[in-house]
């Protein structure tokens, strides 16, 4: 409204229907171009709600608004009594102690950043403007959590968080804690939410040397809460953003959450991580006085029963199409016989199907398809197991060299519950797995999607794996059955994938506030200007390891910045791996 003139105005969105309630907002003025002046700013506080936002005619609104000032209680953090209560009746269903130096089926990036050994897993910075990433090789779901035993041992930027999906996605999600950018002596919750960086401004002091437990759960009813104590004494400890709601936009899905370990600056030792189980979503997450937590959590590990999904088709317009076949013409046509051949057409429920014959108890059976030059594809293939036999096993072949040597990215499936992966060979190269389960008798169907480095690998439409890898950049598709295994495919299928952008707006995140640019993708080039959060850059390529883009501010210099600095922008599915590779 206007001041002096208040019948003059109006309502702007008078009720959204997207927002929920119990939300805590800021109040935020921003000036692109132009210059405004603020007189004053008020914050007011309505005892009832009307039920019209818009006076009806007759109403004169006030003329003047006299804020009555009164005081604001500062809410105060009372340490929670036995706070590991948390776990109590919890189940471990994997557990890593770090006995041992090894941490081949651990997601690292850089790779080999991390030390393991003697039980204890020790992180620290790797250097210049690089954030280092380091995750467990399972992920979560609802009515799990993840329990980690640390100590800060030098104070740093530092997050443990678990998220879903991919960046600048609607259904992108990251909930975790993290300390302050300024290393101070203090952790805080926060979340992203579509590519939206929030940090709840609840915080708590943690000290080093000291052993903490943090536990990150995930309920049943699409809340997550974070909650830490000391390992020693465990009455001394807080809950960090108790309930914290996901599910406020339509169709979120908050299965498969990914365990993420990041550090900027600082060190850390990690004496256990815990995946667990909780029979039961209680309410109350902070015991009363006098209950008594655990003394033990002992793995016992289990396999996860995947959910059985009728296969959706996959629409792939023509001018994308690589290849296709059905064999409904009792022909595999364009498909080769690499090794074995035992191979022939058969009716599987009424619909022609290739299936391999006996059981290939001599050799394996692979057939190929496709050229030699291809390089960015998906690869796509329905896979019914015929027989009950151990060990029975499928491979999907991407990027095949055509050799003896079998080099190619597979995308590993078996029969039963021993679970799928994805892995390189030769030399062999691990990839990363996850528990799933499969019967006989049922189709399913495998997809294999290669863009540069990006690898995805999915079962019915639904995403199991997904990492980055640069051993091949090109060749054929196909399909290996193993020895001792009956099995049959049908509805085989290459296309494209989407256009690669020439171009990402990205924006720029960094604990510090601002971020060198550089002449080219490493520290040791000069700088060439400095970028600070909240900025807004264009992303015009990346090196060949994708640890750094080259980019082009508003003003128009060009320069290179550490990849994990930036975030994706826009309502469309874009990864910064998509970008063209480029030299200084």
């Amino acid at each position: 409204m206007v001041r002096d003139n208040p019948e003059r105005g109006f309502v702007l969105d008078a009720r959204h229907a997207r927002f929920l309630t119990d939300r805590s907002w800021q109040f935020v003025v921003e000036v692109s171009t132009g210059i405004i002046e603020i007189d004053s700013a008020l914050k007011l506080r309505y005892e009832d709600t009307a039920p019209r936002l818009i006076a009806p005619p007759g109403v004169t609104p006030s003329a003047t608004l006299t804020p009555t000032p009164r005081p604001t209680a500062t809410p105060t953090f009372t340490p929670a009594p036995l706070p590991t209560s948390a776990i109590d009746g919890a189940e471990v269903v994997a557990f890593d102690g770090f006995d041992d130096s090894g941490l081949a089926s651990w997601y690292t990036d850089p790779p080999g950043w991390a030390e393991s050994g003697d039980g204890v897993l020790r992180l620290s910075e790797v250097g210049g403007d690089v954030y280092a990433v380091i995750r467990p090789p399972w992920t979560i779901t609802d009515g799990e959590g993840v329990l980690i035993a640390f100590k800060q041992i030098e104070r740093g930027d530092l997050a443990f968080f678990i998220d879903h999906d991919e960046w600048d996605t609607l259904s992108y999600r990251r909930f975790g804690v993290s300390s302050a950018g300024d290393l101070s002596p203090y952790w805080s919750t926060n979340v992203i939410v579509s590519s939206t960086w929030n940090t709840i401004s609840q915080s708590q002091p943690i000290a080093s040397d000291r052993w903490y437990m943090l536990l990150i759960r995930i309920h049943d009813d699409a809340t997550y809460t974070a909650q830490i104590w000391e390992r020693d004494n465990p009455e001394r400890g807080f809950r960090l953003d108790a309930r914290r709601i996901f599910n406020f936009v339509p169709g979120f899905d908050s299965k498969d959450w990914i365990v993420n370990l990041e550090i900027y600056r600082g060190a850390l030792e990690i004496d256990s991580i815990s995946k667990m189980r909780f029979a039961d979503d209680a309410p109350a997450l902070i015991a009363p006085p006098g209950v008594t937590p655990s003394a033990t959590l002992t793995p016992t590990p289990r396999p996860t029963a995947m959910p059985t999904e009728t296969p959706r088709p996959t629409l792939v317009p023509a001018v994308a199409r690589l290849f296709e076949e059905n064999f409904s013409d009792d022909q595999a046509d364009g498909i080769t016989r690499r090794l074995g051949g035992h191979w022939e057409i058969r009716k599987i429920d009424g619909n022609d199907a290739y299936c391999n014959v006996g059981d290939s108890s001599d050799d394996f059976d692979l057939i190929v398809f496709g050229e030699s030059s291809w390089d960015n594809y998906i690869v796509e293939v329905d896979v019914r197991f015929t027989a009950q036999s151990p060990g029975a096993l499928v491979e999907l072949y991407g990027r095949y060299d055509g050799s003896d040597a079998l080099n190619a990215y597979r995308a590993y499936f078996s029969l039963g519950s021993s679970g799928v992966s994805l892995a390189y060979y030769a030399p062999s190269r691990d990839l990363g797995g996850v528990p799933y389960s499969t019967v006989t008798n049922r189709w399913y169907t495998l997809q294999l999607e290669m863009v540069g480095r990006r690898l995805r690998y999915s079962i019915d439409s639904q995403r199991v794996l997904s990492t980055f890898d640069d051993s091949r950049g090109e060749g054929l598709a196909g399909v290996l059955v193993h020895r001792g295994t009956q099995a049959c495919i049908d509805n085989v299928r290459v296309w494209l994938p989407a256009v690669p952008p020439d171009a990402i707006t990205v924006s720029v995140f960094t604990a510090a506030g601002s971020v060198n640019l550089r002449t080219g993708p490493a520290t040791t080039f000069p700088t060439a200007g400095v970028a600070h959060t909240g900025d807004f850059l264009t992303a015009i390529g990346r090196d060949a390891s994708t640890r750094w883009l080259r980019v082009r501010t508003r003003s128009g210099v060009t320069a290179w910045i550490a990849a994990m600095l930036v975030r994706p922008l826009g309502g469309v599915l874009v990864d910064i791996h998509d970008l063209p590779v480029m030299s200084p």
